[in-house]
């Protein structure tokens, strides 16, 4: 039961923050809350409810012109 409520309160936290929060967010939202729960427990059930987080890739300037064609 406590699992559920602690993946409710996840869930929720995703939602809030439109799913750019990870496990440690996470675990420090839920931390101020008041809720006990590691970053290795919230990282643990969101991989088994299959809940990411977005990721950005970094932006890559490329500077050199490729094309050797002279």
């Amino acid at each position: 039961m406590k699992q559920r409520q602690l993946l409710a309160d996840i869930r929720q936290i995703r939602t809030q923050s439109q799913g750019r929060y990870g496990s440690p967010c996470i675990a420090d939202e839920l931390r101020e809350q008041g809720v006990k729960a590691s970053r290795n427990r919230v990282a643990l059930l969101m991989c088994q409810a299959a809940i990411h987080s977005i990721m950005y890739k970094k932006y890559w300037v490329q500077a050199t012109d490729s094309r050797h064609d002279i």
